[in-house]
């Protein structure tokens, strides 16, 4: 028996398909706590351009 969810796809104003989207609600708050954390990620300026990175912590990696 498949219990998964025949709900049509929706569309974005974009064109995009959407699934589900979020409440007005949960985007308002969501927005306000990435607000309060200091805003959108940012890259610094030397990583523009790359396809990847390393981090290394311990000597032994």
């Amino acid at each position: 028996m498949d219990n998964h969810s025949t709900k049509p796809i929706d569309h974005n104003d974009d064109g995009g398909e959407v699934v589900q989207q979020v409440s007005e609600d949960f985007a308002a708050r969501l927005n306000e706590e990435i607000d309060a954390a200091g805003g959108e990620w940012q890259d610094d300026e030397e990583f523009e351009g790359a396809i990847g990175r390393i981090d290394v912590r311990y000597p032994n990696q």
